[in-house]
């Protein structure tokens, strides 16, 4: 687990790669939701940070077509996600997720992030893809008074729900 005195996650978007020529140092805004600008060829993550496969658990649901990997996480690092969360997330020793994906085949489109309390769209990524493979992701703060039912949704650009995931704010 990553502590508040790890350095600060790169930008939230980023073609993957395993060129080791530089490592990003670009701080994520504090927002509702994240997503910035993709990373610069110059400032790719380096080898140890774009394996293909992490220790962090796939999600319950099957993937999508073209996702390698989603991760709804507590903790991201280097665009790296940390463990899974699951369905139960603890109140209030957590108060931000993120929700990382890994996908190949959507250069040049848009996909959606959208993050629901009780059922209320709260907030919304639109997160452009601009290589294949890319990876990506999404953050949401969350409050004291949104203890309960969340959940978070991927969405393409045709508005189609590509893949959901519900959670407990408990």
């Amino acid at each position: 687990m990553l502590s508040s005195a790890d350095p600060a996650p790169v930008s939230p978007t980023a073609p993957v790669s395993t060129d080791a020529t530089a490592t990003a140092a670009t701080d994520v805004a504090a927002s509702d939701v994240s997503a910035h600008a993709p990373v610069k060829a110059a400032d790719k993550p380096t080898q140890q940070h774009t394996a293909p496969h992490s220790p962090a658990k796939r999600a319950v649901a099957p993937y999508p077509a073209g996702f390698s990997r989603i991760v709804l996480t507590a903790h991201m690092r280097n665009l790296e996600p940390g463990r899974t969360v699951g369905e139960l997330v603890p109140y209030p020793a957590v108060k931000r997720l993120y929700l990382f994906t890994e996908l190949n085949g959507y250069a040049g489109q848009v996909i959606q992030h959208r993050w629901y309390y009780q059922n209320e769209l709260k907030t919304t990524a639109t997160l452009t893809i601009e290589d294949s493979p890319w990876r990506t992701y999404s953050e949401n703060w969350l409050l004291d008074d949104q203890q309960g039912d969340w959940r978070v949704e991927i969405v393409d650009q045709r508005q189609q729900v590509l893949y959901q995931y519900s959670f407990s704010y408990r």
